[in-house]
């Protein structure tokens, strides 16, 4: 089963960065296609930097060697999540954890916050947990 929506994506992204680094070097499709010698066709490169042929490894640090850059250069960048994200997760974390706290009045009420904290990423501090959150 493949992931079509992510592999479309991801292959738009790939040709993105293609044509970013054709266009540092300051060559056209054509100008790719005359300095290579035919070697790199015009028509096969905007294939690529239209993300609609897909590249294998081999052919991409190949182009990388053509262009003189690293194979590491030519993927696209991870997309980073926007500021606040992690610490807007954290909070509601700690939200759901203190609102459970208040829904079970029997538990100790630092148990269900300490493991907020350890989904959280932090460090756990309880002696003797053995929680998967914790553990991880």
């Amino acid at each position: 089963m493949t992931n079509a929506p992510f592999e479309k994506s991801h292959a738009k992204a790939l040709g993105d960065q293609l044509r970013w680094i054709r266009n540092e070097t300051g060559l056209s499709l054509m100008g790719v296609e005359e300095k290579s010698a035919g070697k790199w066709k015009a028509v096969v490169i905007g294939s690529y930097e239209r993300g609609n042929r897909a590249i294998t490894v081999i052919r991409l640090i190949e182009l990388a060697a053509f262009y003189g850059v690293q194979p590491a250069d030519l993927l696209p960048k991870p997309e980073l999540p926007e500021l606040g994200v992690v610490e807007e997760t954290e909070r509601l974390l700690r939200a759901a954890a203190d609102r459970l706290a208040t829904l079970l009045p029997t538990a100790e009420p630092s148990l269900s916050r300490h493991h907020a904290d350890a989904v959280a990423g932090e460090t756990c501090t309880m002696p003797d947990c053995s929680r998967w959150e914790c553990l991880s």
